[in-house]
């Protein structure tokens, strides 16, 4: 059994299963190769899990608990139009919640007064929320780790259609995030 984090799966979804790779890093070329190389997985059941918003996902080539810890911080992959659709999130987001990780990564953040703080560089999860790792543009280099929700960020569009974040917190509160 798998266990993914936010990710909602049914029987019918086609799996793939990858090697840990850092995968906001990949380019088109790399990612399709990277693909090449995952393997397929069978979904039998799809169980949810109602603590930290996870499900457990039984497969047919995973039978025992030693073989899924093997898959530990391997990347599963699934069409992103079925998770779209499954959740029912718009083709253009609206809030935090309505996007994937993908759409965040390099996404430009903004404080109050619409200066530019830096940029998304990462994203992890350490089990309670999803944190942004926000990097300074402009010398001094700071870093910033804030949780990913509503509460913390204003989710803005520009005329480009790309993604840009406005945090909702003055400089004061903001330097208590500082790492």
């Amino acid at each position: 059994m798998l266990v993914s984090s936010y990710m909602p799966i049914s029987p019918q979804t086609q799996l793939k299963c990858g090697p840990p790779t850092p995968w906001h890093e990949l380019n088109t070329d790399s990612l399709l190769k990277y693909v090449d190389q995952c393997h397929t997985l069978q979904i039998l059941h799809v169980h949810p899990l109602t603590r930290h918003n996870r499900t457990r996902i039984q497969c047919r080539e995973v039978r025992h608990r030693h073989q899924a810890e093997s898959y530990q911080n391997w990347l599963l992959l699934t069409e992103r139009s079925t998770i779209a659709a499954t959740l029912n999130i718009p083709q253009t987001p609206e809030q935090i919640s309505d996007c994937f990780w993908s759409d965040l990564y390099g996404c430009e953040v903004y404080d109050p007064q619409n200066q530019i703080l830096g940029t998304v560089c990462e994203i992890v999860n350490y089990g309670a929320s999803d944190i942004a790792i926000i990097t300074s543009i402009q010398p001094p280099h700071h870093k910033w780790m804030l949780p990913l929700h509503d509460q913390f960020f204003e989710l803005i569009s520009s005329s480009s259609s790309s993604l840009h974040l406005r945090v909702l917190m003055t400089a004061h509160q903001l330097e208590e995030y500082r790492s």
